[in-house]
């Protein structure tokens, strides 16, 4: 792995700092469009249809691109504590685990709500079946993917902070 990182540095600092450009920008985008959303829900709330519309495909898209950011600047601090021997873990790398069981539960909430949210409009029972069956699949391969990723990262850090203080 070090005769690796040794042959790749270059490409792997610019591969970090794109990174971190990117998670930044990311960020920055999610939580403006968070506020502007949150402004435009409020001032939907009498207006129910439009209201349930709204609120049934903005917050997949806020919490996909602040979720994105965190996890391109995630990628940016491997990156970077691979590189360098003497490099500490940032908080988000150090919490990792933590914000993708945080971010499965999300997703999983938003499932549930949007699928119960969805109920009335449909008009026979087979319909009914069939979305919520592909919903839930969907929402539960999500889900166990991110609990995977969680945990293997987990392990990964260890392997890589034990083989550190054996060198």
């Amino acid at each position: 792995m070090n005769a690796f990182v040794e042959q790749n540095k270059r490409l792997l600092r610019v591969c970090c700092t794109t990174a971190r450009i990117y998670g930044w920008l990311l960020l920055s985008f999610g939580l403006l469009a968070t506020a502007g959303h949150s402004f435009a829900v409020m001032s939907r709330i009498g207006k129910w249809d439009l209201f349930y519309d709204y609120l049934e495909s903005v917050p997949w898209n806020v919490i996909g691109g602040v979720a994105s950011g965190v996890l391109a600047l995630g990628i940016g601090q491997f990156i970077s504590f691979v590189i360098d021997n003497d490099c500490r873990r940032g908080w988000i790398l150090r919490n990792a685990s933590r914000l993708l069981y945080v971010y499965a539960v999300f997703v999983g909430a938003f499932i549930v709500i949007l699928s119960v949210m969805a109920f009335p409009n449909w008009e026979n029972w087979n319909e009914i079946i069939i979305r919520l069956l592909g919903r839930m699949v969907h929402g539960a391969g999500k889900i166990l993917l991110l609990i995977g990723i969680a945990l293997i990262l987990k392990r990964i850090m260890s392997v890589i902070e034990e083989s550190r203080t054996l060198v």
